[in-house]
C-alpha cells in the first residue's frame, strides 16, 4: 500500500470506531472518507485477492452470502455482508474485514460494476438475473444488462457466470468465457433439476449432486446454483458445499422469521414484479390462515417509479387464505387502491411501525407475512429492534 492508502485506511477505521462509540450505523461513511483521501483505494485493497462480483436484479445478497459461506470452507473470504453494495460500502468492507483474505466476494449494484471495473481486476462476474426494475434509474432490462457488461468489456480474463434460463443471457456478444447455470437451458454447465420446494427447506440437484437448501422459493434454488457454479470453478468439494448450506443462516428480511406474541412474523423483501410474484409462490406453501402486511416506499433507494405494482399479482395474494391485510408506507394511498382492486377482504391502514406492532400483537392468525420493498421493510424492522421485539 502507498502512504496515501495507509492514511485512508486508518481514517476509515477511526471513523468506524466513532460510529460504534456513538451507536450509529453507517456502512458507507468510512469508505467515503477513505476514498476522498485515496481515490485509488479499491485497487490497493484488492490487488492481492481474487475478486468475485455478484450482481443482477434479484438475489444478489443471498447469492453473495451463499457463495461466501461455501468458499469459507477452504479460503479466507471478505464480503460486504452489510448489504452496502455501492462503491463506498465495498471500500468499508474491504478496509474493516479484508486484511490477509484470499478472496473478495462483493455484492455489487448493477450500475457500479462499470464504475468499479477500472479500479480492480475481476476474476468472476456472477449475473443472477436481469428483470425490469427501477426503470427510472436503470432503464429497461436490456439496458441494465449492457450497463453491467460494460464493466467487463476491457477485462477479458473475467469469467461470466450467467442464468441460462433467461433468453437475454444468450444474446451477450462479448469475448469473456461464459458458464451457465439453470433448470430449463439444456446446455447449462450447472444443471438444476429434481427440485422439491418446501416451506422451510428445499431439495435440489445440480448436475449429479443432491443438496438441501435451508429456505424456500424456486428463485432461491437459482441463487444456490449460481453460488455452486463459482464454488466448483474454484475447486470446492461437494461435501464442503453441502456443509456450507447446513450452516447457512437466513439473511435479514429474506424469509426471516421472528416471533411476536406467539405468532410467526415473516419478512419478505420484494423490489419488482418478478420478486413480488416469486414471493407469492413461497407464501402459497404456507397453509395456515394468515394476515398480510403490505408496505412500500418510493424513495430513491427503492426506485421512485412504482408503476410495477400494477403488474404484480395482488389478485393471487388476495386468494391465499389472507383474512386481514395491513398496508402502509410512503406509497400507502395508491397501494391501498391497488389492494382494493385486487379484492382483499379486510384492509387496515397503519401509519407507523409502532402502530403495526400493536396490530400484530392483537392478530388472531398464527402467521403474519410482511411483504415490503427495501426501505419500507427496514423502516419496520429497525423500529422493531428499537421496540425490543427483535434481538440484535
Amino acid at each position: 500500500m502507498t502512504l496515501k492508502s495507509t492514511i485512508a485506511t486508518s481514517t476509515a477505521k477511526l471513523a468506524k470506531m466513532g460510529l460504534n462509540a456513538t451507536k450509529r450505523s453507517g456502512s458507507s461513511l468510512p469508505g467515503k472518507l477513505a476514498q476522498r483521501i485515496d481515490p485509488e483505494i479499491i485497487s490497493h485493497l484488492t490487488d492481492d485477492k481474487q475478486v468475485i462480483l455478484v450482481t443482477g436484479t434479484n438475489g444478489k445478497t443471498t447469492t453473495t452470502a451463499l457463495l461466501s459461506e461455501m468458499l469459507r470452507t477452504e479460503f479466507d473470504v471478505v464480503t460486504n455482508d452489510s448489504g452496502a453494495n455501492m462503491e463506498q460500502g465495498l471500500i468499508t468492507s474491504l478496509i474493516l474485514k479484508g486484511q490477509d483474505k484470499d478472496i473478495a466476494v462483493l455484492e455489487t449494484d448493477e450500475v457500479y460494476v462499470r464504475k468499479l471495473s477500472p479500479q480492480l481486476t475481476i476474476d468472476y462476474l456472477v449475473i443472477t438475473n436481469v428483470f425490469d426494475d427501477q426503470v427510472d434509474r436503470l432503464g429497461s432490462k436490456e439496458q441494465t444488462l449492457q450497463t453491467i457488461l460494460a464493466g467487463v468489456k476491457h477485462q477479458p480474463q473475467a469469467k461470466l457466470i450467467l442464468n441460462g434460463d433467461l433468453e437475454l443471457m444468450h444474446e451477450i456478444d462479448i469475448e469473456n468465457h461464459q458458464l451457465f447455470f439453470g433448470k430449463d437451458f439444456a446446455n447449462a454447465n450447472y444443471k438444476l433439476h429434481d427440485v422439491s420446494i418446501g416451506l422451510n427447506q428445499s431439495q435440489l440437484k445440480i448436475n449429479d449432486t443432491a443438496l438441501t437448501a435451508p429456505f424456500s422459493g424456486m428463485y432461491n434454488m437459482y441463487n444456490v446454483a449460481a453460488a455452486y457454479a463459482v464454488a466448483k470453478e474454484l475447486g470446492i468439494s461437494d461435501e464442503h458445499i453441502a456443509q456450507a448450506l447446513r450452516n447457512f443462516k437466513r439473511i435479514e428480511g429474506r424469509q426471516e422469521v421472528i416471533h411476536i406474541a406467539g405468532k410467526d412474523v415473516v419478512f419478505n423483501l420484494v423490489k419488482n414484479t418478478a420478486g413480488f410474484n416469486a414471493t407469492l409462490d413461497v407464501i402459497k406453501l404456507d397453509n395456515r390462515q394468515k394476515a398480510c402486511v403490505l408496505a412500500f416506499n418510493n424513495k430513491p433507494a427503492d426506485g421512485e417509479d412504482m408503476s410495477w405494482l400494477d403488474e404484480a399479482d395482488f389478485e393471487q395474494l388476495a386468494n391465499m387464505s389472507v383474512t386481514r391485510t395491513y398496508y402502509g408506507g410512503m406509497y400507502q394511498k395508491p397501494l391501498g387502491e391497488r389492494a382494493r382492486r385486487a379484492g382483499f377482504d379486510e384492509l387496515i391502514e397503519f401509519n407507523s411501525p409502532e402502530e403495526l406492532l400493536g396490530y400484530i400483537k392483537c392478530e388472531e392468525n398464527d402467521v403474519v407475512h410482511i411483504v415490503a420493498n427495501y426501505t419500507a421493510l427496514y423502516d419496520i424492522r429497525n423500529e422493531f429492534v428499537k421496540l425490543g421485539v427483535i434481538d440484535e
